[in-house]
């Protein structure tokens, strides 16, 4: 298998995409209020399945990276939210500590 560097990128923004909804779903999980994040996960999966096999004819094994970013955008709006409001912080504090403020 030869190296694809446009999909190694994509695969890189999945990677840090995951890295920003799966630490804060460590939240609702903790407080056992993590089922509608994993129905959604399971949703999001099936329909990244139908979008890989949309894109992969015409973008090759891309496609399948393209089609895993959408499921890490979707899954960080709706965790980040759910657990935004169990801490009842705001989106810029989130930020803020991401970027090393106080």
């Amino acid at each position: 298998m030869s190296f694809d560097a446009s999909c190694f990128h994509v695969l890189l923004l999945v990677a840090f995409a995951n890295s920003l909804w799966f630490t804060s779903s460590v939240v609702p999980m903790s407080t056992n209020a993590h089922h509608r994040l994993a129905m959604a996960f399971a949703a999001a999966s099936l329909g990244a399945v139908a979008i890989g096999w949309a894109l992969i004819p015409a973008m090759g094994i891309t496609g399948a990276a393209w089609a895993l970013l959408v499921i890490e955008i979707l899954m960080i709006s709706l965790v980040l939210r759910t657990s935004l409001s169990q801490l009842q912080e705001t989106f810029a504090g989130f930020a803020g500590g991401l970027v090393g403020e106080a």
